[in-house]
């Protein structure tokens, strides 16, 4: 199960990635409005952690708590940068996937799977299907940190 990490003012994209994980046959999970007595033990059984980076992340303590939490227990963490920011020095050395430029969908996926223990799709086979939006259009309506 890979567990998406992300702040409140990024949801937006959360969809966009829950849709791309199902195309690739992996299960996933994100808080919701009641996400408090779920998250430890999400956090215990996740297979990776997937943490959408941007400023509001860096800025926000439940993701520093869900990333850290992950690497505490020995999950494998990786960082998809939703918008530029610093990174805390822990996660410096993390697999990072930049979206920042726009979606690297094949390659995320890929180590996504590998950490599940599952083989990652071929060329020959169909990719999964692309997002209704894209992450650019998503993002256009999302506020900006001041």
């Amino acid at each position: 199960m890979i567990y998406i990490a992300y702040a409140t003012n990024d949801a937006a994209i959360v969809p966009m990635i829950v849709s791309q994980l199902e195309g690739a046959g992996l299960e996933s999970w994100h808080r919701t409005e009641d996400w408090q007595p779920e998250i430890d033990a999400r956090l215990a059984a996740a297979d990776t952690l997937l943490a959408v980076m941007s400023p509001f992340a860096r800025a926000t303590d439940s993701v520093a708590y869900e990333w850290a939490t992950a690497l505490a227990q020995g999950t494998p963490v990786l960082l998809l940068i939703l918008r530029a920011t610093d990174l805390h020095p822990r996660q410096e050395n993390l697999p990072t996937f930049d979206f920042t430029g726009g979606p690297q969908w094949e390659d995320l996926l890929a180590a996504l799977q590998r950490n599940a223990g599952q083989p990652a799709q071929s060329p020959d086979e169909p990719a999964a299907e692309p997002a209704a939006q894209p992450a650019s259009d998503v993002l256009a309506g999302a506020p900006d940190m001041v």
